[in-house]
C-alpha cells in the first residue's frame, strides 16, 4: 500500500470479470430485499475478512465503467469492519493495509458523485493513476469551473 503499491495497481489488479461476479452485479443487487447490505453479508461465499476486502477492492478498481456507482457504493458498504475477526494472526497487517485502501475507497466513490454531479464521470480506476497525471487533475478541475 501507499507509496510501496498497493497491489491494486498494474497487472496485480488483473481480475478475471468471472471473479468478480461473486460481489454480485448491479442488477442483483438492485433486486435484492431493501436492505441489500444485510442480505449481501448473509450471502457471502468468502467469510475471510482479508480475502473480502481484497476481492472488493481489485473488483471495484478493476471496473471501467461510470454506471456503477450504486453497486460499488453497496460492495463498500457490505465490506468487513475493522475489527473482523481474523483467521491468522499474521493476517494482521495486512488486514489493515486493506482497511485503509477502503477507507480510501470511500473518499473515491465520495469524488466520483461529485464528478458525476458537475457532468464529468471518471471510472473508479481514475484514482489508482491521478496522482501520475497532476496536469490531468487540474484540467479536471478547470473543467468543473466551467459554466
Amino acid at each position: 500500500g501507499g507509496k510501496g503499491g498497493s497491489g491494486l495497481e498494474g497487472g496485480a489488479a488483473v481480475l478475471p470479470k468471472s471473479v468478480c461476479v461473486v460481489l454480485g452485479t448491479p442488477a442483483q443487487i438492485k433486486g435484492h430485499s431493501s436492505n441489500a447490505v444485510a442480505h449481501i453479508s448473509r450471502q457471502r461465499i468468502l467469510h475471510d475478512p482479508v480475502a473480502m476486502v481484497d476481492l472488493a477492492l481489485r473488483c471495484v478498481y478493476r471496473c471501467n465503467s461510470t454506471d456503477f456507482l450504486p453497486a460499488m457504493n453497496t460492495i463498500y458498504q457490505s465490506l468487513p469492519e475493522r475489527s473482523a475477526s481474523l483467521g491468522k494472526v499474521e493476517d494482521a497487517d495486512k488486514y489493515e493495509e486493506l482497511q485503509k485502501q477502503a477507507d480510501a475507497l470511500d473518499k473515491h466513490l465520495t469524488a466520483i458523485e461529485i464528478l458525476q454531479r458537475y457532468g464529468h464521470a471518471k471510472p473508479l480506476s481514475f484514482f489508482l493513476t491521478a496522482h501520475e497525471n497532476p496536469d490531468a487533475a487540474l484540467s479536471l478541475l478547470r473543467a468543473m469551473c466551467r459554466p
